[in-house]
Protein backbone atom coordinates (compact mmCIF):
# COMPACT_ATOMS: atom_id res chain seq x y z
CA UNK A 1 0.00 0.00 0.00
CA UNK A 2 1.26 3.57 -0.53
CA UNK A 3 3.11 5.22 2.10
CA UNK A 4 1.86 6.75 4.93
CA UNK A 5 4.42 6.73 6.97
CA UNK A 6 8.20 6.25 7.79
CA UNK A 7 9.94 4.74 10.84
CA UNK A 8 6.57 6.04 12.96
CA UNK A 9 7.01 9.62 11.54
CA UNK A 10 4.32 11.08 8.90
CA UNK A 11 5.84 11.05 4.63
CA UNK A 12 5.74 14.30 5.05
CA UNK A 13 7.32 15.66 7.87
CA UNK A 14 10.78 13.19 6.71
CA UNK A 15 13.38 14.48 4.65
CA UNK A 16 12.80 14.08 0.86
CA UNK A 17 15.66 11.91 0.41
CA UNK A 18 14.33 9.49 2.72
CA UNK A 19 10.76 9.54 1.04
CA UNK A 20 12.25 8.98 -2.21
CA UNK A 21 14.10 6.04 -1.14
CA UNK A 22 10.98 4.54 0.79
CA UNK A 23 9.03 4.94 -2.69
CA UNK A 24 11.82 3.05 -4.72
CA UNK A 25 11.86 0.39 -2.42
CA UNK A 26 7.98 0.24 -2.53
CA UNK A 27 8.35 0.27 -6.52
CA UNK A 28 10.58 -2.74 -6.42
CA UNK A 29 8.29 -4.84 -4.54
CA UNK A 30 5.59 -3.73 -6.70
CA UNK A 31 7.50 -4.35 -9.97
CA UNK A 32 8.30 -8.59 -7.74
CA UNK A 33 4.62 -8.60 -6.62
CA UNK A 34 2.82 -7.21 -9.48
CA UNK A 35 -0.38 -6.68 -7.31
CA UNK A 36 -1.45 -3.20 -5.29
CA UNK A 37 -0.67 -0.12 -5.68
CA UNK A 38 2.61 2.15 -4.11
CA UNK A 39 3.74 5.47 -3.67
CA UNK A 40 5.66 6.58 -6.71
CA UNK A 41 6.82 10.19 -6.28
CA UNK A 42 6.03 13.12 -4.31
CA UNK A 43 4.61 16.00 -6.51
CA UNK A 44 6.67 19.48 -7.00
CA UNK A 45 4.06 22.12 -5.82
CA UNK A 46 3.61 23.79 -8.89
CA UNK A 47 2.45 20.48 -10.42
CA UNK A 48 0.20 19.94 -7.28
CA UNK A 49 -1.23 23.37 -8.13
CA UNK A 50 -2.02 22.62 -11.82
CA UNK A 51 -3.28 19.07 -11.01
CA UNK A 52 -5.73 20.56 -7.86
CA UNK A 53 -4.72 17.68 -5.62
CA UNK A 54 -5.11 17.41 -2.08
CA UNK A 55 -1.65 15.18 -1.24
CA UNK A 56 1.87 15.67 -2.66
CA UNK A 57 1.67 11.73 -3.68
CA UNK A 58 1.58 10.25 -6.99
CA UNK A 59 0.53 6.47 -6.73
CA UNK A 60 1.55 3.58 -9.10
CA UNK A 61 -0.70 0.28 -9.55
CA UNK A 62 0.09 -3.11 -10.73
CA UNK A 63 -2.53 -2.84 -13.50
CA UNK A 64 -0.75 0.75 -14.82
CA UNK A 65 2.58 -1.57 -14.81
CA UNK A 66 0.78 -4.68 -16.44
CA UNK A 67 -0.44 -2.15 -19.60
CA UNK A 68 3.31 -0.36 -19.92
CA UNK A 69 4.14 -4.34 -19.89
CA UNK A 70 2.20 -4.78 -23.28
CA UNK A 71 2.67 -0.97 -24.46
CA UNK A 72 6.46 -0.17 -23.34
CA UNK A 73 8.16 -3.11 -22.52
CA UNK A 74 11.28 -2.33 -23.18
CA UNK A 75 11.60 -0.34 -20.31
CA UNK A 76 14.04 -1.20 -17.67
CA UNK A 77 13.54 -1.85 -13.93
CA UNK A 78 16.52 0.73 -13.02
CA UNK A 79 14.41 2.91 -15.05
CA UNK A 80 11.03 2.08 -12.43
CA UNK A 81 12.80 2.92 -10.15
CA UNK A 82 13.73 6.02 -10.89
CA UNK A 83 10.59 7.59 -11.31
CA UNK A 84 10.44 9.14 -7.69
CA UNK A 85 13.64 11.44 -8.82
CA UNK A 86 12.39 11.52 -12.33
CA UNK A 87 8.51 13.32 -10.34
CA UNK A 88 10.07 15.33 -7.83
CA UNK A 89 13.28 16.66 -9.88
CA UNK A 90 10.72 16.67 -13.70
CA UNK A 91 13.11 18.45 -16.79
CA UNK A 92 9.67 19.89 -17.84
CA UNK A 93 6.23 20.10 -17.58
CA UNK A 94 3.30 19.39 -20.34
CA UNK A 95 -0.28 20.31 -19.88
CA UNK A 96 -2.32 17.55 -20.80
CA UNK A 97 -6.21 17.59 -21.99
CA UNK A 98 -8.68 17.08 -18.99
CA UNK A 99 -10.81 13.47 -19.98
CA UNK A 100 -12.52 11.25 -18.11
CA UNK A 101 -9.47 10.30 -16.11
CA UNK A 102 -9.61 13.56 -15.31
CA UNK A 103 -6.84 17.04 -14.73
CA UNK A 104 -3.44 15.56 -16.63
CA UNK A 105 0.04 16.74 -16.97
CA UNK A 106 2.80 15.19 -18.50
CA UNK A 107 6.26 15.15 -16.66
CA UNK A 108 9.51 15.16 -18.94
CA UNK A 109 11.95 13.90 -16.75
CA UNK A 110 15.82 12.32 -17.23
CA UNK A 111 17.81 9.25 -16.19
CA UNK A 112 20.97 8.82 -17.37
CA UNK A 113 21.22 10.17 -21.53
CA UNK A 114 17.35 8.78 -21.86
CA UNK A 115 14.49 11.33 -21.59
CA UNK A 116 11.38 9.31 -20.11
CA UNK A 117 7.67 10.70 -20.13
CA UNK A 118 5.01 10.10 -17.45
CA UNK A 119 1.30 11.05 -17.40
CA UNK A 120 0.01 11.77 -14.00
CA UNK A 121 -3.61 12.62 -13.35
CA UNK A 122 -5.60 13.78 -10.89
CA UNK A 123 -9.42 11.71 -10.73
CA UNK A 124 -12.21 14.66 -11.47
CA UNK A 125 -14.47 12.00 -9.17
CA UNK A 126 -14.85 10.53 -5.29
CA UNK A 127 -11.12 10.04 -5.47
CA UNK A 128 -10.52 13.66 -6.04
CA UNK A 129 -7.11 14.77 -5.13
CA UNK A 130 -5.55 11.41 -5.75
CA UNK A 131 -2.75 11.67 -8.47
CA UNK A 132 -2.19 8.89 -10.94
CA UNK A 133 0.73 7.27 -12.75
CA UNK A 134 -1.12 6.36 -15.98
CA UNK A 135 1.40 5.73 -18.27
CA UNK A 136 5.57 5.58 -18.29
CA UNK A 137 7.90 5.61 -21.03
CA UNK A 138 10.89 6.66 -22.71
CA UNK A 139 10.86 8.83 -25.64
CA UNK A 140 13.19 10.90 -27.86
CA UNK A 141 14.39 14.65 -27.44
CA UNK A 142 12.49 15.46 -30.31
CA UNK A 143 9.51 14.46 -29.27
CA UNK A 144 10.14 16.07 -25.61
CA UNK A 145 10.66 19.32 -26.95
CA UNK A 146 7.55 19.09 -29.07
CA UNK A 147 5.42 18.13 -26.55
CA UNK A 148 6.50 21.28 -24.05
CA UNK A 149 6.58 23.65 -27.53
CA UNK A 150 2.63 22.62 -27.55
CA UNK A 151 1.78 23.17 -24.25
CA UNK A 152 4.70 23.58 -21.68
CA UNK A 153 3.89 25.06 -17.84
CA UNK A 154 7.48 24.92 -16.46
CA UNK A 155 10.83 23.95 -17.75
CA UNK A 156 13.03 22.80 -21.14
CA UNK A 157 14.85 19.72 -22.34
CA UNK A 158 18.93 20.86 -22.44
CA UNK A 159 20.18 19.56 -25.18
CA UNK A 160 21.99 16.74 -24.99
CA UNK A 161 25.30 17.71 -27.09
CA UNK A 162 25.47 20.36 -25.36
CA UNK A 163 25.01 19.08 -21.44
CA UNK A 164 28.08 16.48 -22.48
CA UNK A 165 30.32 18.89 -22.84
Amino acid sequence: KPITHINGIPKTEVAPGVREKAQVKQIGELLDKRAGSVEAGTLPDAVMKELGAADDSVVLDHDTIGKQGLHHGDVEREAYEAIPAMIARPEAVVREKENASGAGVSLIGRHGNQLYKMVLRSRADILSGIVRLMSFHDVPDREARRLLRRSGIMGEIPDMKKSED
